[in-house]
């Protein structure tokens, strides 16, 4: 498989599982999570993969992130690649926010650890923010996505 296909096919994945994670009956009433225990874990186990797909494609682009931050720092960059940089990276820090305030909210939803209830607020409020992000991302990155589809036509 090549790096190409690994790519499309981890980004094809992830977004599957993103937009399954944000299930309709997965959601806040008045500050209350809705009783429904299969929706609960629904969005925990889609919520799961969707972070190992994420620290996989995070994975399989770190060459360009390298590259690029390197470029920065020595000033060789134009102003379209540094606001793609800075994007990429506010989705690394939001993203790895609200997996770390998933992982721990779910000590409030399933173990009952009010302690931990906080957490479900910036869960949401990372995974609100994120999607902007991600939308972000995929427009700026979309001639490069459209490359894909179009090399794996003419193969």
């Amino acid at each position: 498989m090549t790096i190409r296909t690994k790519r499309i096919t981890v980004d094809i994945l992830m977004t599957i599982f993103f937009v399954l994670s944000f299930d309709i009956r997965w959601s806040m009433v008045s500050g209350n999570l809705i009783e429904n225990e299969h929706a609960l874990i629904f969005h925990i186990v889609v919520g799961s993969i969707t972070a190992v797909l994420f620290f996989i494609h995070v994975w399989i682009n770190r060459q360009w992130l390298v590259s690029v931050g390197k470029a920065r720092k020595s000033g060789n960059l134009n102003r379209k690649t540094k606001w793609t940089y800075r994007i990429d990276m506010a989705l690394i820090v939001v993203w790895g926010i609200n997996i770390l305030a998933g992982l721990a909210a779910m000590g409030y939803s399933i173990g009952g650890i009010e302690a931990l209830h906080g957490l479900l607020s910036l869960h949401s409020i990372t995974a609100t923010l994120g999607l902007v992000l991600v939308i972000i991302h995929v427009i700026q990155h979309i001639r490069q996505i459209k490359s894909y589809f179009r090399r794996s036509k003419a193969a």
